[in-house]
């Protein structure tokens, strides 16, 4: 791959931009996974630092959560028979590019085109994705092109190494103006790329292409701080990686987060996100569940490839919230731990590291994970779901061949509904198939 200077491409047109970001190394070719293809796939969550060291030594907890833990490249793949035993078959991990000093999590970008020297190489990189292949699972990378990290010197950026690359300095005071969430910085200190410059632009797009072809092939890219972007520039930005895309728009309207996948294939399903919290947390009427799936689809262009997700709490009311996760329209996205019941909390209380819980394969949520996903794939493309009983503590909805039933009373309570089994599903199974389901759930 051949880069051009950055005095010779300060002087390329923006029309010129965009399209060079589209026709990047036509010699590179990448055997993409379609979004079709990723409407039957479980994405299992990795941060890589808090996965496993690799050395089978060490089980300590971490001293401190907000610098480097020990997890590599190497140690993901040696725990990818532990991802795949719960049937999970495709994994999200965490930004994979040099970062600033304790930028463990990936956001604090230094040099967009060296490897996190805390990882591992690019060999072993590229050796996680050939084996997570072998195993018949996707692979999707987290990429950042919003903005890099900042020590105060932009000089120490590669390759944006001037002022010129970034937007000045400002901080967003109002959520509402989106040329403050588009232009500021993100909590004032990430350095805010200059998106609108023909140059940052073609060679954002040349990085996303080169990772995506050198390290991998990967088989899509998660996309972060998509809405501080403007939406004209993700259609170049996602053909130059040319394969699936998963955006993260941050908010609880699907009216302003469904207008970016005008731009890129899928988006986390935020705005359920938010309404799965308020039921099996709040402990809110089922009801909100059913209309934000009403809602999704007068916003999104197509709800089968959001990413649906969700946070831990209570055990019994998690459970019906992960059934929900996995066996509703979208692509299920569970994050690392869920399987040993860590309950997260605030930054970096949320990114514990792994090794401390033995990779248990016994646990009670990683063989309830396993068994969701043994049911889901039986019919893994049956991504249509429709209601058939809800109430505010009830709710019940096929999927499939599935019949799905969930509660939110929680722990030592029980509630009861006189629900409609369907006569039949779409493989003809008959209603007494159905009910011995429900019983064996």
């Amino acid at each position: 791959m051949i880069f051009a200077s950055k005095s010779t491409t300060r002087t390329i047109c923006t029309a010129a931009a965009l399209w060079f970001l589209t026709v990047l190394d036509q010699s590179i070719t990448v055997s993409a996974a379609t979004a079709a293809e990723w409407k039957g796939r479980a994405i299992y969550q990795v941060v890589t630092d808090r996965f496993y060291n690799g050395d089978g030594k060490s089980s300590a907890p971490c001293d401190n959560l907000s610098l480097y833990c020990g997890g590599t490249f190497d140690g993901i793949t040696q725990k990818l028979d532990y991802i795949h035993g719960m049937g999970f078959d495709a994994i999200w991990i965490s930004p994979v590019v040099k970062n600033m000093d304790n930028g463990y999590h990936g956001y604090w970008a230094q040099d967009f085109y060296s490897t996190n020297p805390n990882f591992g190489t690019l060999e072993s990189l590229s050796n996680l994705v050939k084996e997570a292949h072998q195993r018949d699972m996707f692979v999707m990378v987290d990429v950042v092109a919003n903005h890099a990290g900042f020590n105060g010197d932009f000089s120490s950026t590669a390759p944006f190494n001037t002022s010129s690359d970034y937007h000045s300095r400002c901080d967003i005071n109002n959520w509402n103006d989106q040329t403050q969430v588009e232009q500021c910085w993100v909590t004032g200190q990430l350095s805010d790329l200059n998106t609108e410059d023909p140059w940052v632009q073609a060679e954002l797009g040349r990085i996303v292409r080169w990772w995506v072809t050198k390290a991998g092939p990967f088989d899509g890219v998660r996309i972060d701080t998509v809405k501080h972007v403007r939406k004209d520039f993700w259609t170049g930005f996602t053909g130059a990686a040319g394969v699936f895309a998963m955006g993260e728009v941050f908010s609880n309207d699907a009216g302003y987060v469904g207008d970016y996948q005008k731009v890129m294939d899928s988006l986390h399903s935020y705005p359920m996100y938010y309404q799965l919290r308020n039921v099996f947390q709040q402990k809110q009427s089922m009801w909100s569940i059913s209309n934000q799936v009403w809602t999704d689809k007068q916003n999104f262009k197509d709800t089968t490839v959001l990413g649906s997700f969700v946070e831990n709490h209570d055990m019994a009311l998690y459970k019906n919230a992960l059934a929900y996760v996995m066996m509703a329209e979208g692509i299920p996205t569970i994050y690392y731990g869920a399987e040993q019941a860590y309950a997260g909390g605030q930054d970096p209380g949320n990114r514990e590291p792994l090794w401390t819980s033995g990779w248990s394969t016994d646990s009670d949520l990683y063989k309830f994970l396993k068994t969701l996903n043994t049911v889901r794939t039986k019919d893994r493309f049956a991504n249509n779901t429709m209601n058939i009983h809800v109430s505010d503590n009830i709710y019940t909805f096929t999927r499939g061949n599935a019949f799905i039933a969930l509660s939110n009373v929680g722990s030592g309570q029980s509630v009861e509904a006189i629900s409609p089994v369907p006569s039949s599903f779409k493989n003809g199974a008959g209603e007494e198939a159905s009910r011995q389901r429900l019983r064996q759930q």
